[in-house]
């Protein structure tokens, strides 16, 4: 963290080499938090969201955290897109709207075990807020405050809609037929699923 506000310092009183380093820091991150979301231009929207990020560096004043300030202009890029998507004369709400609505085939990228492809499935078959609190949470390990600097909403209300959010992703894997993601995958649960998709998302070389 130490390392990470003197990057930021450094970036925003115009070093570049900051600036790279923490481009370098974060684009597995953020490329997790898009694949899942998007059918193609993967890394368009990543580097869109850097260059937005650098073209309003003046206006980052340091009252959230980094990270949070880069996820939330990616989730405002993302959610442009999906308005831009949105057909059938339907509007695009993240709390009703999901990716299964928005986008004809997400590519999945890796090989998954099955009780992996049944959480992919299901997160996609959920709202839009509800799946980005739900890999923000368990995927990028960030408090309800930092989810809720992204979504730019308090953190009280973060809180609640984790546990919204956790009984709809369970209710629809349920419906599936699935067995919970409280015993999927195997051994570990959610959070150990969370754990192997840091480990095993990796952005192409």
């Amino acid at each position: 963290m130490e390392r990470e506000c003197e990057l930021v310092d450094a970036w925003r009183s115009g070093d570049e080499q900051a600036g790279e380093a923490l481009v370098e820091a974060y684009f597995p991150a953020l490329h997790r938090f898009v694949r899942n979301k998007i059918d193609h231009g993967v890394e368009d929207l990543i580097q869109s969201t850097f260059l937005a990020c650098l073209e309003g560096r003046d206006r980052f004043e340091g009252r959230s955290s980094f990270r949070a300030y880069l996820f939330g202009i990616a989730r405002h890029l993302l959610y442009e897109r999906y308005r831009k998507k949105a057909t059938h004369g339907a509007d695009f709400v993240a709390e009703r709207s999901s990716v299964a609505d928005l986008e004809t085939g997400v590519s999945t990228l890796v090989r998954r075990r099955s009780d992996e492809e049944q959480l992919y499935r299901a997160l996609r078959c959920i709202p839009v807020e509800q799946q980005l609190i739900l890999e923000l949470y368990f995927w990028e390990s960030m408090t309800a405050r930092e989810i809720g600097e992204v979504l730019d909403q308090p953190e009280g209300s973060i809180r609640t809609k984790i546990r919204r959010a956790r009984l709809q992703l369970r209710e629809r894997l349920e419906a599936e037929g699935s067995e919970t993601f409280d015993s999927i995958p195997v051994g570990g649960g959610i959070e150990a699923w969370a754990n192997s998709i840091r480990e095993r998302w990796k952005p192409p070389a």
